[in-house]
């Protein structure tokens, strides 16, 4: 298993980069799209081309899900909406980023139809689409209909919704494709409430299952933290 950081890049992509650099971390998780919250309109290509300038890997992209909803439409936006995401998988193919993540939704056929469709262009171009859990989403239901389709484990938004993350590495199966590490107080999972893995729940049962499933991907820090918080969350990963 590989150390990776979520990039919260924020204001400043730099200091990002460099607090990532200062803890021997190279793979990174980048946030991509627009987002007013964090007063940032960088695109994919700047991006990946900005972390790739730093000496950095991105291992995946994780997207906003501001055109989500729209994947369920029978009527209006589905087409605009599947061709946003696909237009993010070509940046990811050219850049060489191997999964792009997206949320689960409650699923109607339209929105099968639609995830199915983006998953089998991700396919075609050498990209895993994942999906990571959301509220009232049946994400093992999901990667039953869409074989084309992987699963980010989010620690924190499993341990957020009142799921053992332990039961959702057995759940997915082969089909898991990356795990963001956070810890949580109570049910908000937002990236600024994250704690370091072990902070508030055990995290050792989900390390031996990893472990014990034979996964070999990034385990990636989505907690926020000071440098020595940082670096015992990235020792943890190491264990």
């Amino acid at each position: 298993m590989k150390t990776a950081l979520y990039l919260d890049f924020g204001i400043s992509l730099t200091k990002a980069c460099a607090q990532a650099k200062s803890h021997g971390i190279e793979r990174v998780l980048a946030w991509v799209g627009h987002d007013p919250a964090r007063r940032t309109a960088m695109g994919e290509h700047e991006l990946f081309a900005n972390v790739a300038d730093n000496n950095l890997t991105v291992v995946g992209a994780l997207c906003p899900n501001d055109n989500l909803a729209y994947l369920s439409n029978t009527r209006y936006g589905r087409r605009d909406a599947i061709k946003h995401f696909k237009q993010a998988i070509l940046s990811c193919a050219e850049h060489r980023v191997p999964l792009m993540i997206l949320d689960a939704a409650p699923a109607n056929q339209a929105f099968v139809e639609s995830l199915a469709e983006i998953a089998d262009y991700a396919h075609d171009n050498g990209i895993m689409l994942c999906v990571r859990e959301a509220q009232g989403a049946d994400t093992v239901g999901l990667l039953t209909a869409v074989p084309n389709l992987y699963y980010c484990l989010d620690a924190a938004r499993s341990l957020a919704l009142g799921q053992n993350p332990v039961e959702r590495v057995t759940a997915a199966g082969d089909r898991l494709a990356i795990v963001l590490l956070g810890d949580v107080v109570g049910q908000d999972d937002a990236i600024s409430e994250r704690r370091i893995p072990g902070k508030v729940h055990d995290f050792a049962p989900l390390r031996e299952a990893l472990s014990a499933a034979g996964y070999q991907g990034d385990l990636v820090i989505t907690a926020q933290a000071d440098i020595d918080a940082l670096s015992d969350a990235c020792r943890f990963c190491a264990q």
